[in-house]
Parts: C-alpha cells; structure tokens; sequence
C-alpha cells in the first residue's frame, strides 16, 4: 500500500496547474493533509521517492516568540519557497534536506500562516505543507530607570465605622456646608490620611484648606473636603482626580518622581499580599504609578496606599514604615499597569477598585 499512498501524495500535490498564477493568493491553498498522508515524519524517513516540502517547526498552533526558527525538510525537488501571510520569506535553488530559517514574524496577534511550496526544474509547484502560528509580543521585563533608595510610609482610606458614633466634630466642604457630624478621633485620622468612609459610604477626599472648619490635631491646618462618586472613587481620590488604588497608588514628591509616572520596586516584587479586609491575597510584581501628593511626602519618602487600617498593619509585619526600597520610573515590565487603568476607564466609566 506504500506505493498507493506516494501516488496519492503526488497527485494532491499537483493540484496547481497554472505555474504563473499567483501562489500564495489563491483563495484555496491545498490542505496540508496530503503531505500528512501515511509516510511519517520524512525528518526521519530514510528514502523518499516523491517530491515533498515539510515545516517541522514550528508546529500547528505554536504560540511563538520572535526571532522564529522555522525548520524546513524538502526532497525530490529543485527549488522551494516559504511565505508568511503571503509574503516571501526565503525562495532556495536545489536546498539541502533540511534548513533552519530565522525570521522576525511581520507583527503579533492574529495567527499567521507559513506556507511551504516546493518545485521541480521546469518550475512547476509539486508540493506545499503549511501550518499556523500565533506570534506573541515581545516582553519589555526592563526595570527602567534608576531614582534611588527612599524610605516607605504607608496610609489608607479612614472609615468611620471603625471609630465611635459621638457627634462631635462637623466636617464640611469646600463652600464651608456641612457634610457630616463625626466622631473626633475619626476627624484627626481622616485629615491625615486624606480620604474616609463616612457611616452611609459616602467617600470624602481632601479639597482645600479652609477657614471654617476646625484644625487637625496633627498639623495641616483647617481641612474642607468632597464627596466623591463612590462607583469613579471606591478607595478615595489622589492628585489630579487620580483614583486610589489599593497596593498600586503611591503618594510622592513631584519634584523626584514625576505625577502619574510608573513606578517599579524590586524588593516588592514576589511578596506574597495576605487577604484582610476583602482585599489582598495575591503575589505583588513590583509595580506601582505615582497617583498622589502629601504635605509630608518629601524628598526621598513615599507612601504606599495600603486600602485599610487592618492591611497596613499586616504590611508592617513585612516591610516596616522607614524600610527601604530601591524605585524605578518608566519600567517597561510595568506598562500593563497604565493600559489596565486606561482600558476601566474607558470601557466601563468606572474605576478598578484593586489590581493584583
């Protein structure tokens, strides 16, 4: 039956009559099952007595990596050609057995087809092989460039239902009215950290300071504030209407870190985040984006939005406040940062509450 099956092979090899037509354009190539008849692998066959092109590599639905190695077998014929998504890659005269090819694919994404055709010496095509592949992008795991070593803070989004319930202290907004009667010790937290939880969830962020309103305990003068869109601002609001981000929200000084910029941490990257408070519970990859500001963040200090008050006691445990950490801008390992963002807001309206 071997003899049937290299007949076989040779007349659905054949099926393009028309040598000057073009190849590559016709709107229904020959299946590369005719070359996948029952011969086997030709890479170890030790005769062939037809005419055959084969891809040995990559194989059918190879996710693959530039520069691709693209490994060629051919026998019995004079002249082969191989083409991506119908461009010509290599065209070889009486090539050897076997040939390894490097070559950049044309761009990623889609699959793409690579498409061998062998002919004989009166130019006529007598065998075709093909095989698709999905090319990746090439991965930037840069870390970017070097700012130096700055000690870490932490502060988080201050929640009334942590505190008391005594109506002591009136918080108010930016035109002086009234927005809330709280407790004091939740007044003193919350002008520190720069957004709270009131008692219904309504989110209140830092607006200005103010004449009418009373001083913070620990410095920073008289505070006014907004009421934030809960669904844009679950976490609270940084520089800019930037929304805070859990574990991805830093606060720094612009004059060392520009605003809004990427940020990559080596020493963060692999930590293990436990789960408090519905959050955490992931392994953290070292990047970060300058979303904010504070009247203490100078020079070489950040500070890290950890979310909550119970998180940020666990993240003492692992690295304590004044700890040390060496900081990157423009890392390209970090840019699926900014395009996650970009893509929430763009998509939905509405802002990631957390990114692991």
């Amino acid at each position: 039956m071997r003899w049937l099956a290299l007949f076989l092979l040779l007349i659905g090899s054949c099926s393009r009559p028309d040598k000057d037509a073009p190849r590559i354009l016709s709107a229904s190539p020959q299946e590369p099952a005719a070359v996948e008849a029952p011969l086997g692998d030709p890479y170890f066959a030790e005769t062939i007595d037809q005419p055959l092109v084969r891809i040995l590599a990559p194989s059918e639905e190879d996710l693959v990596t530039n520069p691709v190695i693209i490994t060629v077998s051919t026998y019995n014929i004079h002249r082969y050609e191989l083409y991506e998504n119908k461009v010509l890659i290599r065209r070889e005269t009486a090539p050897l057995e076997h040939s390894d090819i490097q070559w950049t694919m044309l761009d990623t994404g889609l699959p793409h087809t690579v498409e061998l055709f062998g002919f004989n010496t009166a130019g006529e095509e007598v065998a075709y092989d093909r095989v698709r592949v999905i090319p990746l992008p090439e991965m930037d795991l840069s870390k970017g460039d070097l700012v130096g070593n700055l000690w870490i803070s932490y502060y988080y989004l201050s929640r009334e239902v942590d505190f008391g319930v005594r109506e002591e202290i009136v918080l108010r907004d930016s035109q002086c009215v009234p927005l809330a009667v709280v407790d004091y010790a939740y007044m003193a937290e919350v002008c520190v950290e720069g957004s709270g939880q009131l008692l219904d969830h309504g989110i209140i962020n830092f607006a200005k300071r103010c004449n009418c309103s009373v001083p913070c305990p620990y410095g920073g003068g008289k505070i006014c504030y907004t009421e934030l869109s809960r669904e844009k601002f679950p976490w609270g609001s940084g520089a800019g209407s930037k929304a805070l981000i859990p574990f991805r929200s830093l606060a720094v000084d612009n004059n060392v870190i520009p605003h809004n910029e990427l940020i990559y941490m080596e020493e963060w990257d692999g930590v293990y985040i436990p789960p408090r408070d519905g959050i955490g519970n992931f392994i953290h990859d070292g990047c970060f984006i300058a979303h904010d500001v504070g009247g203490w963040i100078k020079n070489d200090h950040f500070d890290f939005f950890t979310g909550t008050h119970g998180m940020w006691l666990d993240l003492e445990r692992i690295a304590p406040t004044r700890s040390r950490f060496t900081l990157y801008t423009n890392p390209g390992r970090c840019k699926w940062l900014r395009d996650y963002i970009s893509h929430k807001q763009g998509t939905s309206g509405t802002r990631p509450d957390t990114i692991h």
